[in-house]
């Protein structure tokens, strides 16, 4: 069965650099035609609830929050990055795992973590390790264990090292609205209401009834303090170069040896 796509969603954004052709697929089990199955359709591996001790293999369906087919450079997603479980067309794609029976916080913390996935990948074929993201924009000391004060990651916001606590009200310095790789941008006390208080175009006027609020808002307000177009971040003689090139056009970048610096 084919639905026609709100037009909030089939409409590009004005001022739009990339425009990614997207496909929706549903997948909705149900035994009796009407009600959801539930053995069927199960809950992504990242959630801290999640128990595979609780499912039946061969009942139970489960998607990886990422998972690309590209025949630039494999699979470079959050799954297993077996090459084998897509089909490898011309150009690259990712699918998402999205399940309905949650909120729209796991489907933006999918993008996070497909994010992170690719940006230290480019980061390692430029630099021959991942030290520019994982250490010097989420934060990690020489011993890669996390740290406050930097930007942070999707598991962590700036002013925790405590995984999933985007609701931490502790108040931190940190240089995430101006970021440098050095560490020398200008800091702000940060905390949970520095993302929780933001105004975003919600659907829901009513804020109190969108469920994981906060929690969302904290994958959008980290998104939008990633390097972007334009952005004249310097790192030594380099300049930062627009991030979302490799959300954007993943083939053209890794083809034109594209790095999270300029060469």
């Amino acid at each position: 069965m084919f639905e026609p796509i709100h037009p909030y969603l089939a409409t590009p954004a004005p001022g739009r650099i990339y425009e990614i052709p997207v496909v929706i697929m549903r997948f909705l089990p149900t035994a009796d035609g009407k009600n959801l199955d539930v053995s069927m359709a199960g809950v992504a591996p990242d959630f801290p609830s999640y128990d595979p001790r609780l499912h039946k293999p061969e009942n139970f369906r489960n998607w990886w929050e990422s998972n690309m087919s590209s025949p630039l450079t494999g699979d470079i997603s959050n799954s297993n990055r077996d090459n084998t479980d897509l089909p490898v067309y011309n150009s690259t794609y990712t699918v998402y795992g999205q399940n309905f029976r949650r909120t729209q916080a796991e489907a933006v913390h999918n993008h996070g973590h497909q994010l992170e996935a690719i940006l230290s990948h480019v980061n390692h074929l430029q630099h021959g390790n991942t030290d520019l993201f994982w250490k010097k924009f989420v934060g990690q000391d020489e011993n890669k264990d996390f740290i406050t004060g930097r930007v942070g990651w999707t598991h962590m916001p700036p002013n925790t090292t405590k995984h999933y606590d985007t609701q931490n009200p502790a108040h931190v310095e940190s240089d995430i609205e101006d970021w440098t790789p050095d560490n020398n941008g200008s800091k702000k006390v940060v905390n949970v209401d520095t993302w929780g208080n933001l105004t975003y175009q919600w659907p829901d006027a009513n804020l109190a009834e969108i469920p994981q609020r906060v929690e969302s808002q904290w994958y959008i307000y980290w998104m939008q303090n990633m390097p972007g177009h334009e952005n004249r971040i310097r790192y030594g003689e380099k300049t930062m170069t627009n991030w979302w090139v490799f959300t954007g056009d993943w083939d053209m970048a890794i083809s034109s040896k594209l790095g999270l610096t300029s060469k």
